[in-house]
């Protein structure tokens, strides 16, 4: 493909309306990413090893939630948590990370933070294994 033809569709490559107010920093691209997730969910249940990971996509774009990771070679970018089954790498669940959510942390609970985007990444796996 060329470039022309690329920066062509590019062009008219629109995934939601500019005109929606909205504080969600990845409102632009968060239905292609549920798209996504739905389908991962319903083709495949990963069975009982699995594996919850943070991973960094290299960006060096100006955004709000970009994070600085100083041990590994691309400091910079853009930080995914993803569910995924430990031996064949099957990604069953994926969320970017835009900030602290002030509204789900506001009372102490016994799970850290930690425990409680574990908790989210699981889902619907948790009552399986419980």
């Amino acid at each position: 493909m060329s470039l022309h033809r690329f920066q062509i569709i590019l062009q008219c490559l629109h995934l939601v309306d500019d005109d929606e107010e909205s504080t969600d920093k990845i409102r632009k691209i968060r239905p292609v990413l549920e798209f996504l997730v739905d389908r991962f969910q319903a083709v495949y249940r990963p069975g009982r090893d699995i594996l919850i990971d943070e991973t960094l996509l290299r960006c060096k774009v100006r955004l709000s939630f970009k994070q600085c990771t100083l041990h590994k070679k691309n400091r910079f970018g853009i930080k995914f948590y993803i569910t995924s089954k430990s031996v064949t790498g099957y990604v069953y669940n994926c969320t970017i990370y835009t900030g602290k959510d002030k509204s789900k942390f506001q009372e102490r609970t016994a799970i850290c933070m930690s425990g409680e985007t574990a908790k989210e990444m699981l889902g619907n796996l948790a009552k399986i294994f419980t």
